[in-house]
Formats: C-alpha cells, sequence, structure tokens
C-alpha cells in the first residue's frame, strides 16, 4: 500500500474513534518473495503443450554414420572381386572355383543390404561411395585367393574400429551389428585362409583339379 495512501486511512479511522492499528508490518508485501522454493526438490520449467515439429533421435554419431558408408562400399567391392574371381575361374575351365567364387558374392551382397537397412532404419540417408579398382585378370587362383584374405582382414579392421568408436559413444545398436560382422569376418577369413591352403597343397597338377571337383560338389548346388 502507498505510504501516503496509509497514513491518510489511519488518520481518518483515529479520529473517527473506530480503530487503533499497532504492530504494523515492517515489510511491505510487495517486497517479499513470491514464491519460496521448497528446498531439496526441483522444479524445472516443463512445456505443457508441444512448442513446434520434434526432430528424430539420432541413435548414431555422423561419425559411425561415415564409416557405415564406407563399410557398403568395402561390402560392394567384396561383392565384385569374388564375381571377377568367379568369372575368371570359369574362363580357365574351373567350374567349382567359379562356384565358391559367385556364392562368396551372394553374401557380400547380403551384407551390404543389411548395413543399408540398418542405416536407413535409423533415419539415415546413405552416400553410397564409388567403387573402383577391381582386377578381371589373376596370375593364378593363389593369388588370387591370396587378394580376397587381405581384403577380409581389412573389412574385418575396419569392424573393430567402429566397435571401438561405438562404445566410446555408447552406441549400443551399432555395437550390436559391429559385433555380427566380427563374427561373419572370423568365418570369411577362416574359409580364404583354409582354400589358400588347400591350393599350396594341391600345387599346379591333378591335385588343383581335385579341389575344383570338391568345390563344385560344395558350391555348386
Amino acid at each position: 500500500m502507498n505510504q501516503r495512501l496509509r497514513d491518510i486511512l489511519i488518520h481518518k479511522t483515529a479520529a473517527d474513534g473506530t480503530i487503533e492499528i499497532e504492530n504494523e508490518t515492517p515489510e511491505s508485501v510487495s517486497q517479499a518473495p513470491k514464491e519460496t522454493p521448497t528446498e531439496g526438490k526441483a522444479s524445472p520449467e516443463l512445456p505443457t503443450e508441444a512448442t513446434g515439429e520434434t526432430e528424430q533421435t539420432k541413435f548414431i554419431t555422423d561419425a559411425v554414420e561415415q564409416m557405415l558408408c564406407q563399410q557398403i562400399g568395402n561390402e560392394l567391392f567384396a561383392f565384385y572381386e569374388y564375381k571377377a574371381v568367379g568369372a575368371w575361374a570359369t574362363s580357365q575351365g574351373w567350374d567349382g572355383f567359379a562356384a565358391w567364387g559367385n556364392a562368396q558374392a551372394c553374401g557380400e551382397l547380403t551384407h551390404m543390404q543389411k548395413i543399408l537397412d540398418f542405416l536407413v532404419q535409423l533415419g539415415c540417408t546413405p552416400e553410397l561411395p564409388k567403387i573402383s579398382g577391381i582386377a578381371a585378370r589373376f596370375d593364378s587362383m593363389e593369388k588370387a585367393v591370396e587378394g580376397v584374405l587381405k581384403r577380409e582382414r581389412a573389412v574385418t579392421k575396419n569392424w573393430r574400429i567402429i566397435a571401438k568408436e561405438c562404445l566410446a559413444t555408447f552406441d549400443s545398436a551399432t555395437l550390436e551389428l559391429a559385433q555380427w560382422f566380427v563374427t561373419e569376418q572370423m568365418e570369411e577369413e577362416d574359409v580364404a585362409k583354409t582354400l589358400l591352403a588347400k591350393l599350396a597343397a594341391a600345387g599346379t597338377g591333378a591335385g588343383i583339379l581335385v579341389l575344383d571337383g570338391q568345390l563344385l560338389a560344395q558350391y555348386g548346388g
């Protein structure tokens, strides 16, 4: 209340003899805080209504997304590489090696699609890398398989790098994907290593024809 108005009212009521005012409040109510915060209780300001469009949660970092796009390129490269090995083996009359190469190529294409579907599911728009540098001819089947094994090991290393990045960023979804691929890569490497060892034992004579027949029986169907 205004001090002047307060004095006028006090004098008026006193003159009428109707009331005496004692023990006036030393502070004006307007000077007191409007709210007293409750000790130990948080009181965040939460919106009661949607203020606009909400953004979709992004479950992976930009770095991991880029790594996965690169892995799509690696899987596509592997697909073409196995197809190239299969085509070259066919030209050499080795139907078993051709069947092995084509079967492995189908697996790589499935892997590529798995990564692509994963990114799309997370709301990403993957940028597919260009593929180049795939050999169409090889000095020998042993050299062809050596190249395949070298690439498989590089892909395994990449997935481990991705898994490490996922652990650092608490990206459990991509970590699960990376662990699945690492397990797959163990199998891919083992197949290539086993075939390379068999090629070394077969030599260049009749042994390689026997091995070709075994591969045809295993992958030809």
